[in-house]
C-alpha cells in the first residue's frame, strides 16, 4: 500500500469535490489517479504505434510474419509465436505499455466495425 500526501490547495479541492459528490476524498483521489494513469498508458501506446509505423519498413525486411514488441519506441523483442512473445514481454516489462503487433505488408491495419444499431428520429 502506498500513502500519498497532497499540498493544502489540492487537499481542499479534493475534499470539496468529494463532498459535492457525496463520496470519500480517498475514493475520489484513487479514481482520479486511475483515470490519469489510463490516460498516460493510452498516450504511451499511441507513441509505440507511431514507432511501429516508423520501424515498419525495417521490420518487414527483417522479420516478416513475426510479432514485434515495441517499447519506448524501439523494437525490444520478436517471435513467430505471439503467446511466447507475450509471455516474455510480461516477465520483462511487468505491466508497462508494450505494443505487440504482427509484421504484415500493411503497417497500420484497417479495422472495420459493423453495427446493427439503427437510430430513428421520432418527430
Amino acid at each position: 500500500m502506498l500513502s500519498v500526501t497532497f499540498d493544502e490547495p489540492t487537499t481542499r479541492q479534493l475534499e470539496g469535490l468529494a463532498r459535492s459528490r457525496s463520496m470519500d476524498a480517498a475514493t475520489l483521489a484513487q479514481e482520479a489517479i486511475r483515470s490519469h494513469l489510463r490516460t498516460i498508458r493510452r498516450a504511451a501506446m499511441d507513441r509505440e504505434a507511431d514507432a511501429f509505423v516508423r520501424l515498419h519498413p525495417h521490420l518487414l525486411a527483417t522479420i516478416p510474419g513475426e510479432f514485434a514488441a515495441v517499447f519506448q519506441c524501439e523494437l525490444v523483442d520478436h517471435d513467430a509465436d505471439q503467446l511466447e512473445l507475450l509471455s516474455r514481454v510480461e516477465k520483462t516489462y511487468n505491466g508497462m505499455p508494450v505494443l505487440i503487433r504482427e509484421v504484415t505488408s500493411v503497417a497500420e491495419p484497417i479495422i472495420t466495425v459493423f453495427s446493427t444499431r439503427i437510430d430513428i428520429e421520432n418527430g
